[in-house]
Formats: C-alpha cells, structure tokens, sequence
C-alpha cells in the first residue's frame, strides 16, 4: 500500500498492529455494532472516533455502555472537549486520544486500557 494512499483509519490499524494487537476495521459506529455482534467474544477494545458518518463514537459508547458489552472504549478526537471528557469517562470511556495519535501515546492507552481488563488477548475495532 502507498504511504499517500493511506486513510487516518489504515493508519491507526497499522499502528496497533504495530503494537502488536489484531485490529478489526469498521467505517462507523453502525458497523463496528454489527461487528461487535458477530465477533463480540473476540474483541477487548473498541477504539473510535468520535465524528464518523451515521454514527459516531459517542452514540457508539451509549449503546456499548446500554447493552453491557464487555469492552473497553477509547475515543480519538481532533477537537478539544474537555468538559465533555470528563462526562464521557464517568459514562464510560476507558480513555481518549488526540489525533491523529502518536504511536507512544496509543501504546500506552492500549496497555491501560487492555491491563484493566486483564485480558491482553483480543482484538481491538478501529473506525
């Protein structure tokens, strides 16, 4: 693949399988649920942003949160949201990114995250 042709999305696979992790990829909030449904066993981290088309990472967490699916929630975001944040973690959010993320960064909000389930097998979903 050329590295001009990469999307944010290939790039964030690639980088956590960097880090050694399998990635599963979903374009939006809508796909990453029938995923989720499909592989649900499989998957210990959800990693999303939180603008995508037809569902975005919020609304995402909302329903994962709602139905008790056993993952941990990253959000990545380009804008800055403190307050909401916050909220976010208390309804929640294991843990955000800025983006585009630094490999650094991710790896270590991926061992955090994957730590505090003790379960560092898994896939993490990336969209």
């Amino acid at each position: 693949m050329r590295l001009n042709s990469l999307t944010p999305t290939d790039v964030l696979v690639e980088s956590v399988e960097l880090l050694n992790c399998r990635a599963l990829e979903a374009a939006n909030g809508e796909e990453a649920l029938a995923v989720i449904e499909q592989r649900g066993q499989e998957i210990a981290l959800v990693l999303s942003d939180v603008v995508m088309p037809d569902m975005g990472g919020i609304e995402l967490l909302h329903i994962l949160v709602e139905r008790r699916v056993p993952v941990s929630i990253v959000l990545l975001t380009g804008h800055p949201m403190n307050r909401e944040l916050e909220e976010l973690c208390a309804q929640g959010m294991c843990d955000w990114l800025p983006k585009p993320p630094n490999l650094e960064r991710l790896a270590r909000v991926l061992a955090r995250a994957l730590g505090e389930r003790q379960e560092v097998s898994g896939h993490v979903m990336a969209g």
